[in-house]
């Protein structure tokens, strides 16, 4: 009996741990709201106090930081656009939001998307956006994205029509958008250029990446205005479960527990063989730290450091279908009619402990020109190579990741310095003998 009960003990402290971690706040969710296994959750925080969130076909504003929430949801009184769901949701301030939304008719979608400047009291139709007469058919609207206030962007899977994805911009709020032509989109693949409704994209700067059908990447580094697809390698049983992008050319990309890494901004892929507790179903670059991802999904969430090499459990008990961070101290995570709030100093302690002093090593040294440089660093570098008159003599820009290869066979034989600027503020010098 007292075994028994010191193991209820020691279980009821791992809830509480966790707990500590994410802090419980519920939603005031209609009477009757039922929550299927791939109901549309999605985040979009303004900031730590700031949250706007969908859960099926209702919207949730709070301004506190979680600690009330609004149902600002609008009635929509068209019966020719019955709400089934909405389908993903962005905010560019505190009271302005647009959201996507679906109307599910037989083998077919009608989509919308409705934009409020008022913190949710009113919300006004976008029409120039998804005019019905182009959805009628398999067009299903996936995401909507704003890079700054003004360009945005949504995705739809292949128009009925045409076979391409259906894309639309817009560079005035929303005031009007504008159809991507087939001319600055992949060529269609009728079987596979189906997009993942939600969360299922990252965005950094101008470029964006969507996941889609196939575990590919549709890509755009231009605000959506044109697009490329690449191909990840990710196994092809297993479709893609998350995304994240630090910056723009660093990002992760999973399916079930494979991670996979980019350096070139997602043109092609290398599998990490992390260690730790990976839970793969989310993905979060926290912003304004390097190499610092979050994962979450139905068993819990965990955090890296360093670029997805090594996870530490942040706990196993919750589920977790959307998360989204303002800094390493604050977040948020939603599941059906549930939001945890992160709040918790854990990624910022670590990330204090765990920071590695950057080194370089030029090797060989003395050497006939061909050089290797090696060391600890995960981030992009830049070289510069000066001979004894101080002369800059070979630079390189964002060398992908060590050890790289410097070709120094042209030069003369003496002394050369190397100065390597690693995340573009720490500097080294290293001085190389050339025989």
């Amino acid at each position: 009996m007292k075994c028994f009960f010191f193991i209820l003990f020691f279980a009821w402290c791992n809830v509480l741990a966790a707990q500590g971690q994410w802090l419980r706040q519920a939603l005031p969710v209609p009477a009757g709201t039922y929550f299927g296994s791939s109901t549309p959750n999605n985040i979009a925080a303004v900031n730590e106090n700031v949250v706007w969130v969908n859960a099926g076909k209702h919207i949730y504003r709070t301004t506190d930081g979680g600690n009330t929430w609004a149902n600002v949801t609008p009635a929509i009184n068209d019966p020719q656009f019955l709400l089934t769901q909405i389908n993903s949701i962005h905010a560019t301030s505190p009271n302005t939001a647009y959201f996507l939304a679906e109307f599910y008719r037989t083998h077919s979608y009608v989509n919308r998307i409705y934009k409020t400047t008022d913190g949710g009291l009113t919300w006004v139709h976008q029409v120039q956006v998804y005019p019905d007469q182009i959805t009628y058919g398999v067009s299903r609207a996936c995401l909507i994205h704003f890079f700054d206030p003004d360009h945005g962007v949504t995705v739809a899977d292949r128009a009925n029509a045409t076979g391409y994805f259906e894309i639309y911009t817009t560079s005035n709020g929303g005031s009007t958008w504008t159809l991507v032509p087939a001319g600055n989109l992949p060529a269609p693949d009728m079987l596979l250029d189906y997009a993942g409704i939600g969360h299922k994209f990252a965005a950094a700067g101008n470029a964006i990446w969507v996941c889609v059908k196939g575990n590919r990447i549709l890509r755009s580094t231009d605000k959506g205005v044109t697009w490329t697809i690449s191909h990840t390698g990710l196994p092809a049983n297993v479709p893609i479960t998350a995304i994240a992008f630090e910056d723009l050319q660093n990002g992760l990309v999973s399916a079930g527990p494979v991670l996979k890494r980019t350096s070139d901004g997602g043109k092609t892929w290398q599998t990490v063989a992390y260690t730790g507790f990976f839970a793969g179903s989310e993905l979060e670059a926290i912003p304004g730290n390097n190499g610092v991802y979050i994962s979450a999904g139905k068993s819990g969430s965990s955090f890296s450091m360093d670029h997805g090499l090594s996870w530490t459990s942040v706990e196993n008990t919750l589920k977790h279908h959307d998360i989204e961070f303002v800094n390493n101290g604050a977040g948020f995570s939603l599941a059906d009619s549930i939001v945890y709030k992160f709040s918790s100093n854990a990624i910022e302690t670590a990330n204090a402990k765990t920071k590695p002093v950057i080194d370089f090593l030029i090797s060989p040294n003395p050497g006939s020109g061909n050089i290797t440089i090696s060391g600890n660093s995960l981030e992009p570098f830049t070289v510069e190579v000066y001979n004894m008159a101080g002369k800059q003599v070979l630079q390189t820009k964002d060398a992908a990741f060590i050890p790289a290869r410097i070709d120094l066979s042209g030069q003369r034989k003496g002394i050369y310095y190397f100065r390597i600027l690693s995340n573009g503020h720490q500097a080294l010098t290293r001085k190389l003998v050339l025989q």
